[in-house]
């Protein structure tokens, strides 16, 4: 009963531990992208309304005032077009940071396999 699976070797153990330090780095890497993801779509739903209303107030406004409000219109559109930019450069920077916890969770669960314990299953005929 004592004969127990033998302890891992401390160069092993650290790459395990290592791994783990960088699983937890990238999935709060993660979280963090996510959450800039959901503010940016926070954001441009926000100027998508400014532009709207700023397009009512350009209807009606007086013609001496316009050349201005259709600037600001403008500027709001650019910035608009900007955060969109944001939000791509974002998801795709999200897309790698899920990737690179796939690379990682990837050799831990092929380890964790049956064949980790027997080495290659070989089926005979």
């Amino acid at each position: 009963a004592a004969a127990a699976a033998p302890p891992a070797p401390p160069a092993a153990a650290a790459v395990g531990a290592t791994d783990a330090g960088r699983i937890e780095r990238i999935e709060a890497e993660i979280q963090e992208v996510k959450a800039e993801i959901a503010e940016v779509r926070t954001d441009i739903a926000d100027q998508k309304k400014e532009i709207k209303s700023k397009k009512a107030e350009l209807k009606n406004a007086p013609e001496e005032s316009r050349a201005a409000l259709q600037a600001q219109k403008e500027q709001m559109e650019d910035d608009l077009r900007d955060m969109r930019k944001l939000l791509v450069e974002k998801e795709n920077q999200l897309t790698e940071k899920e990737k690179q916890h796939t690379i990682l969770l990837t050799p831990a669960a092929a380890q964790a396999g049956p064949s980790a314990a027997w080495g290659p299953i070989t089926l005979r005929g």
